[in-house]
């Protein structure tokens, strides 16, 4: 009985580590401890493996997620929400089956809006655009109040090229929810496709208001600068955004190609030399760098470029090749 008790109050404790919103590293540790323990008392403990399953999920650790709720399911063959972390985990570690965990967790709860949600994320990832807009417009349905839902589908309807239907998602998201600096990412980008730069680098200033480090914001917000010819304003937010996440080539190609208009053709090399670096197989890249190295005199170079921008499928590399690299 004792025992019982105790393991009542473990698996509680852990629990409402997590239901308080107490997501920070250390948190969610002493949750994994917790259902640790309540896990010892007794292995058979569905629940347990579940939450420690979302814990680790929290931790960045997918396979470790992977296995307790693999654990968790066999335990327990109908727990919906253990399929939806399965689901999850499966999708962070890029495996393709992630979808048939959110079908059986629909199957299992009809009324289930994260089942809808997540369902809706791997479609998004899969550009099953429509399909993704369906599972999301369920989870709205189930939970009208679900803010991520209608940023998420805001998102999938912008790739549809729904713009005013998308802006409408994302103005609702952020009503519900005015903490989520990704929402005003994804409002910016909607805003970037209508051409509204100035509204789009506002919802880039906002999540950055958010988040001061958020490197696609300053992404982004270079993008429309540039658009809008502040090429000095874009070079500075496209180089905060590499002092961020050095490891994003885009950001790089993008600095690279105001620097070429500029003619800086110096430093765009550069910025392309690096993009080339940390994506191999970039083709435009490969094609600029050879504009610019032509541009400074250095024709084998150049055509050596030009070659292999062409070899990776640039079509208009071959115009230059046949012109002065025979």
């Amino acid at each position: 009985m004792k025992s019982k008790i105790l393991l009542l109050l473990i698996v509680i404790v852990g629990i409402a580590k997590q239901a308080w919103g107490q997501s920070t590293k250390d948190s969610l540790k002493k949750a994994i401890n917790n259902y640790t323990q309540a896990i010892k008392l007794n292995p058979e403990n569905a629940i347990a493996y579940k939450s420690r399953g979302k814990a680790k999920l929290g931790l960045a650790d997918y396979k470790g997620a992977l296995k307790d709720y693999n654990k968790a399911i066999e335990l327990n063959p109908k727990y919906d929400s253990a399929y939806v972390g399965r689901g999850v985990a499966k999708e962070k570690l890029g495996m393709k089956d992630a979808i048939d965990d959110f079908i059986k967790a629909k199957e299992l709860n009809p009324e289930s809006d994260i089942a809808y949600f997540n369902s809706g994320e791997t479609k998004m990832q899969l550009a099953d655009y429509s399909g993704a807009i369906e599972d999301y417009n369920k989870a709205i349905e189930l939970n009208p109040k679900l803010a991520k839902a209608y940023v998420k589908r805001g998102y999938s309807k912008r790739y549809l090229k729904n713009y005013s239907d998308a802006l409408e998602d994302c103005n609702k998201a952020i009503e519900l929810d005015s903490k989520d600096d990704w929402s005003f990412i994804i409002r910016g980008l909607v805003k970037e496709s209508l051409k509204d730069y100035d509204g789009a680098i506002k919802d880039y200033n906002l999540a950055l208001e958010l988040n001061p480090n958020y490197s696609d914001a300053f992404f982004h917000k270079g993008f429309s600068r540039e658009k809008l010819r502040d090429y000095k304003g874009a070079i500075e937010d496209y180089t905060k955004a590499i002092e961020l996440n050095p490891k994003n080539g885009d950001v790089y190609e993008h600095r690279g190609d105001v620097k070429k208009g500029l003619q800086d053709y110096e430093g765009a090399i550069k910025d392309y030399s690096k993009t080339i670096e940390l994506n191999p197989k970039d083709k435009t890249s490969h094609k600029s760098r050879a504009d610019c190295k032509f541009q400074l005199g250095d024709k084998t170079g150049a055509c050596t470029d030009w070659r292999k921008a062409y070899d990776l499928g640039h079509t208009g590399a071959n115009y230059y090749l046949n012109k002065y690299c025979k």
